[in-house]
Parts: C-alpha cells; structure tokens; sequence
C-alpha cells in the first residue's frame, strides 16, 4: 500500500476528525473511500464539482467572459 503525505490545516483536520469519529471510521478509511470512489467514477464526486463551480477563480472567469460579450467581442457559437 501507497503512503500519502499531506498538509492540513489544523481546524479541518480537527473538524473531519469529530465527522470521522461520529461515524465510527478512520480518517485514513475515509480518505481511502473518497479515493476510491473517484477512482471508481473516474471523476470528483458532484457535490465537489458542484462547490467548483462557484470558487473565485471560475467567477472571475465567467464576469470576465460576460464583460466581454457586453462589449460584443465574445463570440458566441450554438452547439445543437
């Protein structure tokens, strides 16, 4: 088995840990099963993707791309 070295910080490790133990697993089991899900699925879990959708760097992007499409230098193309 692999090993995996990872920072944290310290009040979400503390908070996972209370979730961890509230269900009764590890969070090195927990970590494991978030693992293989993704590996299972081939992708993030949507809630995940869902949360990313929302982060600073895609709003920027998208005020950014709007700006553009006001000032009519963003071209639209319609995928039917």
């Amino acid at each position: 088995m692999a090993e995996l070295v990872i920072d944290i910080d310290d009040e979400i490790l503390e908070e996972v840990n209370k979730v961890c133990q509230d269900k009764g697993i590890s969070i090195d089991d927990s970590i494991n099963i978030f693992l293989k899900e993704i590996a299972d699925d081939g992708k993030l879990p949507d809630e995940i993707l869902g949360n990313l959708f929302y982060c600073d760097k895609n709003i920027e992007y998208l005020e950014r791309k709007y700006r553009e499409y006001k000032k009519g230098k963003l071209k639209l193309i319609n995928h039917k």
